[in-house]
């Protein structure tokens, strides 16, 4: 990348690897360019994003709510966000470790103007990263903000203007924040489970991916009445490791067969343990056993429900969990979510978004990330709001309409809500009365009305993407509609609330995703293959049509209409907004699994070329491992990874993208790992 970006933020704010300010990595680049060109995450960077931040989304002794997730063990990148935000004159109040979703819900109870979340989610525990929240709704920044918010990053002076003795001290409120987020979690407003009774012979079975979630989704099940709550990958376990969301993407059923060895998911292995001891009174309905499974942050959860006629594992994917919370909502209150919206991003499946229209409910696409479900949240509650209020000054009435017909603006939306004032009325308390039913993605994100009390005794509401309250409602979703079905038909309601198509994400890790940009020379190569495959695999089936999501340009996207002009499939190739890799994603009907499988591999193939990365070490280290394993090196592989490479997620990501698969206790190079080897070195990166 030859280029500083104009947005160092991807999908959910920044990310990288974290190092220390004197890493030797670091030698020649001050904290900014250490981000955007090696992805290195300094303490120094985060004391200059929090200052910034700080300083432009809250006034002088204004409070910043802060939380984290358990990564950094050091503190010290703690530290630096404290500095950042007392630097700027700001009141840090401190959550200590607490899910992200417990930021938006102090902001929101102590009418804060802003909230960051130090953490990396779903990546591995050597990273960190920096979300960022925005009053009054407590909504996160969209790319305008985050394009403002890198400009004045990059005029920051080498040496930060900090307030020194006189800056506020920070606010503790770790116990408070604990007890806010249970309260929060065990209100029948927020979790549905209204008389203790869905979950009495519930076996469940909580994995929080050793993050923030640890010890608090057990106590919330516990409180709701499960009859058994099991926890694993608990505080002090590995972030992301042998659990969490992420090893599950992808998967539909898990055999047990197919499901064994060292990379066992240890919420799958419990969950069989647990249904096995437990099968003649699962087999009778007389319990049920499922497993709720979140990452480190605990924004997102699925959900695994344990099948006792096949002993196998269902996994029910964030799309399938929103069908259900859709489903929910709308039997329970049938006229008053009548054309609500419900909004489903690009990567989720095209059944969801077709039965969430059987319901009724008014379908939008978005990017990816749930920062794009918040907005439309954030939308619906301004026009419930402005209805409720009567007539709006001619000059709000406008700005209304330009923000609905323009340009997404966190900025914009927030000036309209300070100028309609006041409290929340208390008719919009009741269900149905914002129009707005959901928000999903199948990576198991969810968004759904909350309320929040503040000290006032007033409630004000609370969108934001919690892992643990789409876990439970989806449970007590679930338990309602089993109740009067044997386990076979309850686990095929279950499993398949809609007709599934087939999809798979095929990546290329260790990617300069910059050089995937609308236009560039990389770009218009992935979109002459993308079309040529399209064409070849698909000629005289469907139609093909690109779509541009003006929110997200340069996402490449190929819809596949039938002679009707519905679409049936659809492929798009993006770079992640978390994590440096890019890859191409494939839906479509199931007997076309063949066709988008090939389609897959030739893009797949054009990634890898086009755009690894040759200054990262672990694109540099993928390369020795597959070199090792075609010399027949099948054990010493791992003899050939260089330091300052973790080794074991190094392998786990090569299997992801296909280039390695288990033979036995080692490795194997598969037929596209062959393929990458062999390629000459002039036609790579």
């Amino acid at each position: 990348m030859s280029e500083r970006p104009s947005r160092l933020q991807g999908t959910d704010g920044v990310r990288g690897v974290m190092v220390r300010d004197t890493d030797s990595r670091l030698e020649g680049l001050d904290p900014v360019s250490a981000l955007w060109k090696q992805g290195l995450l300094t303490p120094a960077f985060v004391t200059r994003y929090c200052f910034a931040f700080a300083r432009e989304a809250a006034g002088p002794l204004e409070e910043v709510v802060l939380g984290w997730d358990p990564r950094d063990r050091r503190g010290d990148f703690i530290e630096a966000a404290v500095r950042g935000i007392q630097g700027a004159g700001r009141r840090a109040v401190l959550l200590g470790m607490a899910p992200t979703t417990a930021i938006p819900l102090l902001m929101v109870q102590r009418s804060a103007p802003a909230g960051i979340a130090l953490t990396a989610s779903h990546n591995p525990e050597d990273q960190n990263g920096l979300k960022l929240f925005k009053g009054p709704l407590a909504l996160k920044p969209l790319p305008p903000q985050e394009t403002r918010l890198t400009r004045q990053i990059y005029a920051l002076p080498e040496e930060l203007p900090l307030q020194g003795g006189d800056s506020p001290d920070p606010i503790d409120l770790k116990a408070p924040c604990r007890e806010a987020f249970l309260k929060f979690s065990l209100s029948p407003t927020n979790t549905w489970s209204s008389d203790r009774e869905e979950f009495k012979d519930l076996l469940l079975v909580v994995d929080p991916a050793g993050g923030a979630l640890s010890g608090l989704a057990r106590e919330v099940f516990q409180a709701l009445g499960a009859l058994e709550v099991l926890e694993v990958n608990g505080e002090g376990s590995p972030l992301n490791r042998g659990g969490g969301v992420v090893e599950l993407e992808g998967m539909e059923w898990i055999e047990p067969e197919t499901f064994s060895g060292p990379s066992d998911h240890r919420a799958v292995s419990a969950l069989f343990e647990l249904g096995r001891s437990h099968r003649k009174a699962l087999c009778q309905s007389k319990n049920f056993a499922a497993g709720a499974v979140f990452d480190a942050d605990g924004d997102r959860s699925l959900l695994l429900i344990y099948d006792p006629l096949q002993d196998r594992v269902a996994v029910l994917d964030g799309d399938v969990i929103g069908v259900h919370l859709a489903r929910y909502l709308v039997r329970s209150h049938p006229r008053q979510f009548e054309g609500a919206s419900c909004a489903f991003t690009v990567e989720s499946d095209l059944g969801a978004g077709a039965a969430a229209g059987t319901l009724g409910l008014q379908l939008s696409l978005t990017p990816v990330g749930d920062r794009w479900l918040l907005w439309h949240a954030g939308l619906a509650w301004l026009r419930a709001l402005s209805a409720k209020r009567g007539k709006m000054p001619a000059s709000l009435a406008d700005s209304l309409a330009d923000l609905e017909a323009g340009e997404a603006d966190v900025e914009a939306l927030s000036d309209l809500l300070g100028g309609l004032g006041g409290e929340s009325p208390e008719e919009l308390l009741r269900p149905g009365a914002v129009p707005f039913a959901l928000g999903a993605e199948s990576s198991g994100h969810h968004i759904t009305l909350g309320w929040v009390e503040r000290p006032s005794a007033s409630s004000a509401p609370l969108f934001a993407g919690n892992g643990l309250k789409a876990a439970v409602n989806a449970l007590v979703a679930i338990s309602i509609l089993r109740r009067s079905l044997s386990m076979e038909e309850a686990l095929e309601a279950i499993h398949h609330p809609f007709p599934r198509s087939y999809k798979r994400l095929r990546y290329a890790y260790y990617t300069d995703r910059s050089r995937f940009q609308r236009g560039s020379s990389d770009w218009q190569e992935v979109h002459s293959a993308l079309v040529h495959e399209c064409q070849k695999a698909f000629s005289g089936r469907y139609h093909r049509r690109e779509i541009i999501l003006p929110e997200d340009p340069d996402m490449l996207y190929l819809a596949l209409d039938d002679a009707e002009g519905v679409q049936r499939g659809g492929l798009y190739v993006r770079n992640s907004g978390t994590e440096e890799k890019t890859g191409v994603s494939l839906q479509g009907p199931a007997k076309e699994a063949k066709s988008l499988e090939a389609v897959g591999e030739a893009v797949q193939r054009v990634l890898t070329l086009r755009l690894k990365s040759p200054s990262s070490l672990y694109a540099g280290a993928e390369l020795k491992v597959l070199e090792a394993l075609v010399g027949g090196c099948v054990d010493g592989a791992k003899s050939v990874i260089p330091p300052g490479v973790d080794e074991s997620r190094l392998l786990r990501e090569m299997a992801r993208q296909g280039l390695i698969a288990r033979d036995g206790g080692g490795w194997k190079a598969t037929g596209l790992g062959l393929w990458y080897a062999g390629e000459p070195m002039e036609r790579r990166g």
